[in-house]
């Protein structure tokens, strides 16, 4: 069985100053189970919160949907 990844789409993930984001991090952090294989979409900074966060699962749309939906694409069905 394929399990698909848990997908968050967000505005800016810690560092950046983002009450949204952050709850989104905070969101991950605290949810049960494994998440290692969850995907963050960000509207911007997603470089600075990859070194920051120490993580490589996040990427960045630009706010620009067609971006956001080609990222959707590239996670699967």
């Amino acid at each position: 069985m394929n399990t698909r990844p848990l997908v968050v789409i967000t505005t800016r993930l810690p560092p950046q100053v983002c009450g949204i984001g952050t709850y989104s991090w905070l969101l991950h952090q605290h949810w049960p189970g494994d998440l290692s294989s969850a995907q963050f979409l960000v509207v911007a900074g997603a470089v600075e919160s990859a070194s920051a966060l120490q993580i490589s699962n996040v990427s960045e749309f630009n706010g620009r949907a067609a971006k956001l939906v080609r990222s959707l694409d590239r996670m699967g069905p």
